[in-house]
């Protein structure tokens, strides 16, 4: 009090605006975000939802957030707090991972797969991360995919606000595949993996 009393009115509402600014920007800001970019978008609800219809239920979302999840509500999530390469996935996974470095996460795939702790994936991503060599030990593991037709607009919403994306895909780990096929044929052109690579070899 006695630093501050000397301000005279006019710094008085300069310090209480630059105070209200920062309140009003730090509540705003992660709504806007999560409406433009989160799992809990429209056509991202309709995928899982897809995925769920497909596996027959999924067990855990390997790479969520906690207002993603209020939305999913799938049974266990992994997040920043409780790490995907630190805690073992089980059973029917559902998978959107961060748009950079795949790599761990085709390991983590080929790790439980591996174990038998992994029983069916549906992973979403951007078509040119199926395309790499570290993803084609995922793909040789792969009963089906989904191209989308045309690509969501992931940045969409109810509300009408749109963005832009690269062509994307779902690839399927599992021995549903023609729940699989059903559940996803209303966004795009589902392949069946095995004919593909068997035409390949």
């Amino acid at each position: 009090y006695l630093m501050l009393s000397d301000f005279n009115g006019s710094l008085w509402w300069r310090l209480a605006t630059i105070i209200s600014c920062g309140t009003f920007g730090a509540a705003i800001i992660p709504e806007l975000t999560r409406s433009f970019t989160s799992s809990s978008s429209r056509h991202v609800r309709e995928i899982v939802d897809a995925a769920r219809e497909a596996m027959g239920g999924i067990d855990l979302d390997a790479a969520s957030h906690w207002a993603a999840n209020r939305v999913h509500r799938i049974p266990d999530y992994f997040d920043v707090n409780r790490s995907a390469f630190e805690n073992r996935w089980h059973g029917r996974v559902w998978l959107n991972p961060p748009y950079h470095d795949n790599a761990p996460w085709f390991r983590e795939i080929i790790r439980y797969v591996g174990s038998g702790d992994l029983d069916q994936l549906c992973m979403l991503s951007p078509v040119h991360a199926f395309t790499t060599s570290i993803a084609q030990p995922v793909i040789a593991m792969s009963s089906a995919l989904v191209l989308f037709s045309p690509t969501p607009k992931f940045w969409g919403n109810a509300d009408g606000r749109t963005g832009t994306n690269l062509p994307h895909a779902v690839l399927y780990i599992g021995s549903r595949v023609n729940e699989f096929r059903r559940a996803f044929k209303p966004f795009g052109i589902p392949l069946a993996l095995d004919a593909l690579l068997e035409g390949a070899a």
